[in-house]
């Protein structure tokens, strides 16, 4: 029985110190992506063979070339408004290897447009090494006529 009950609060301390360490990575890769300074720390949070779907766009990026592509962010001219960040995190749920993120993507300019604010919300899979392997964004893209033509 103290076998058992060994085990039991090794695998709960294991699950624990596992969910810290997600949410280390997590809390970087936002905090790299809410600054949108260091594009090559960004992508290093993303396997190899990582797959990206933004869900609302219709796009789907299968490797992590493809993802950088996406992303870009030398691509354009981008300014945050009113100084804030990029992105602000409402809510985040985390389930071992699974993370749920909701949030805002604050006010910008893109080549001169103002665009956002836009709600979202990131559903993200991490491998063992905690790299991302999955990544779908549901993004309220507005105004919906210049992002989905309609």
């Amino acid at each position: 029985m103290k076998r058992f009950l060994g085990l039991i609060l090794v695998m709960l301390c294991t699950s624990v110190s596992a969910n810290d360490s997600l949410q280390s990575t997590v809390d970087a890769y936002f905090s790299t992506y809410a600054k949108r300074t260091d594009f090559e720390t960004f992508m290093a949070f993303y396997a190899e063979e990582a797959t990206l779907k933004d869900v609302v766009y219709g796009y789907v990026a299968k490797n992590k070339a493809q993802i950088a592509s996406f992303f870009d962010w030398s691509s354009g001219q981008f300014s945050t408004l009113d100084s804030q960040p990029t992105l602000t995190i409402t809510q985040q749920m985390i389930n071992q290897h699974s993370v749920v993120t909701k949030g805002t993507f604050n006010a910008f300019s893109f080549n001169g447009k103002t665009m956002g604010p836009w709600e979202f919300v990131i559903w993200q899979e991490f491998n063992a090494s905690g790299k991302i392997v999955l990544q779908e964004d549901w993004i309220n893209y507005t105004p919906k006529k210049i992002m989905v033509g309609e």
